[in-house]
């Protein structure tokens, strides 16, 4: 949770200086050696207009882009949250989120494991909420976040962590980004 709550800081960063980055994916989060979050790459970000409009949607990479972005509507900061969802869906199931453009419009997916804490399957479940409208924002995020670090269930997903760990050896900073 801890990587999570740094790469919601990086947004939260960004957006108040009126930028979207646009590309949020596995490859543009970066793991330091002290294992703090870095956002990278920032080649198709863009700057939110004077006048409240959004950057339309330059389609990324398609795993990443939201529904809204196939629909050629505006690119907005709810649209990063969608991004957010799908990289921490990867994390925590070590697959694909959507198996194609059909179920990622759709928002159909496979739930992740009970192994993960309600509150980590809640956040992906309102980070992928197909309707921008609805989905939840960086600030409602970050709120939920500050609450669950306290939480004993977070305390035990960190077993939950060693054991996938162990489980999945080459895969291991990937997981370590979101627990």
């Amino acid at each position: 949770m801890k990587g999570l709550a740094q790469l919601c800081s990086a947004l939260e960063y960004i957006h108040k200086k009126k930028i979207l980055h646009r590309d949020i994916k596995p490859e543009n989060i970066l793991l330091t050696k002290h294992d703090d979050i870095k956002l990278a790459d920032f080649g198709i970000s863009a700057f939110i207009s004077q006048n409240g409009t959004y950057a339309t949607s330059t389609l990324k990479t398609w795993a990443y882009a939201s529904p809204e972005a196939f629909q050629e509507e505006p690119y907005t900061s709810k649209s990063e949250m969608w991004s957010l969802g799908v990289v921490i869906y990867e994390l925590c199931a070590l697959k694909r989120s959507f198996t194609g453009k059909k179920n990622l419009i759709k928002g159909e997916y496979e739930p992740i494991s009970t192994l993960y804490s309600n509150t980590l399957r809640n956040i992906i479940a309102s980070l992928l909420i197909t309707d921008p409208k609805e989905r939840i924002s960086l600030s409602q995020l970050d709120k939920i976040l500050h609450e669950s670090m306290k939480s004993p269930e977070i305390q035990n997903e960190q077993s939950v962590r060693a054991f996938t760990d162990n489980q999945h050896l080459r895969q291991q900073d990937a997981v370590g980004l979101i627990l």
